[in-house]
């Protein structure tokens, strides 16, 4: 096990519809562990709570302040000259790059937002539609029991997901959880273990690269 290096990943527990409310952190976990497995770096505990007050009341959250003091005091003290954060709650991303920029000189920090990158990955530029098609690939890979979806052929959820993101989005665009439309009930785990490899492939790079917070 590399002593100097570590993984930590942050989650959140918010409403999922009809995935479970701990869907990110069980995702970020399931990267978290994918790079150890290629890296021997430890796994540290998940942070299982985010930012997510979009979610309110059907979220448990820690307010902004309180979650980068939490986050700058957990980086100090791992004892950790190079940490890996994956993070798996969009929510949680602005506050993390804060807390790196005060912690500069201290830890060597490199970031992996999946939902960000998995944008990147997919080539469609903007959000990942909350508890919708991709996110439930990517959880069905990562072992999370998908229920009330419709397991459909790779391709089927790509043109699905590309298609919506042709659309531009409304000025008035919904934030809130209990604004959001219904999410399509579709998933393909095959999607979910080809989106993983590049997530993990993506993380690796960027932390032998260095920071890049």
């Amino acid at each position: 096990m590399d002593a100097e290096r570590a993984i930590l990943p942050l989650g959140s527990y918010e409403d999922h519809g009809a995935l479970p409310p701990d869907t990110d952190t069980r995702i970020a976990l399931c990267l978290a562990s994918r790079v150890a497995a290629l890296t021997g770096w430890e796994v540290l505990p998940a942070i299982p709570y985010g930012f997510s007050p979009e979610h309110s009341p059907r979220s448990i959250w820690i307010g902004a302040s309180s979650y980068m003091e939490l986050l700058k005091s957990l980086l100090l003290t791992a004892g950790r000259k190079s940490v890996l954060l994956i993070n798996g709650h969009g929510g949680n991303r602005p506050l993390a790059r804060a807390a790196s920029f005060e912690l500069m000189g201290a830890v060597s920090l490199d970031l992996l937002d999946v939902w960000g990158a998995v944008s990147s990955i997919l080539g469609i530029g903007g959000a990942i539609i909350h508890a919708g098609p991709v996110e439930a690939s990517l959880a069905s890979a990562c072992g999370v029991e998908i229920s009330g979806y419709a397991e459909v052929p790779r391709d089927s959820v790509l043109e699905r997901v590309r298609a919506a993101a042709e659309v531009p989005p409304s000025p008035e665009a919904p934030w809130r959880s209990a604004e959001l439309p219904e999410p399509v009930r579709e998933y393909s785990r095959e999607l979910g273990e080809w989106i993983s490899d590049e997530l993990v492939a993506a993380a690796l790079r960027g932390a032998l690269r260095g920071p890049r917070l």
